[in-house]
């Protein structure tokens, strides 16, 4: 079993502040930058500071952009330009201020159904992320944050068997 290191921060943009270190650390740190390093994103409340700052951060940096490919955790099923978007949320202060690409962006369809936009969210990842030796795509760098309520990507504690069964929120 892997070691889980914990930091406890004082405040909100000093986790921003370490959270982001963290993530240009690793990009730094991959073992190649020719191939895709695929970073997995989530909303919640300090994901428009996190995305202003590691925007500003990754300019500074000598980090390669052009193999990063971003997919989200979680995503509400709302329409991309809703203010309540995580996508339009990194889109506004992370993609757009860095210049990436469409092509490395792989949004949930938040405006389809459920079931097709998770379908094609799947089959997207699974075209480009490297596979385990039992098939499960891999992602390089995944963040997510914590509600008050204890709940992360859209997964609640305590939640019904009836949410837990379904392939449009645990998959």
């Amino acid at each position: 079993m892997v070691g889980i290191d914990l930091e406890v921060l004082p405040s909100s943009s000093a986790l921003v502040e370490r959270a982001t270190e963290f993530f240009v650390q690793q990009i730094a740190a991959r073992p190649s930058r020719l191939d895709p390093f695929l970073i997995a994103l989530s909303g919640g409340r300090i994901s428009q500071q996190f995305f202003e700052t590691l925007a500003l951060k990754l300019h500074a940096s000598s980090a390669a952009l052009e193999t990063l490919h971003f997919f989200w955790a979680d995503e509400r099923c709302v329409p991309p330009q809703d203010p309540e978007c995580n996508f339009a949320m990194a889109k506004s202060k992370l993609f757009d201020p860095l210049g990436i690409s469409q092509t490395q962006i792989h949004r949930i369809e938040s405006e389809l159904p459920p079931d097709q936009a998770v379908a094609n969210a799947v089959a997207d990842l699974c075209r480009i992320a490297p596979k385990t030796h039992l098939g499960q795509p891999v992602i390089d760098l995944l963040i997510l944050g914590m509600g008050e309520d204890e709940h992360t990507a859209s997964l609640f504690p305590n939640e019904s068997k009836a949410a837990q069964e379904s392939p449009a929120i645990y998959r």
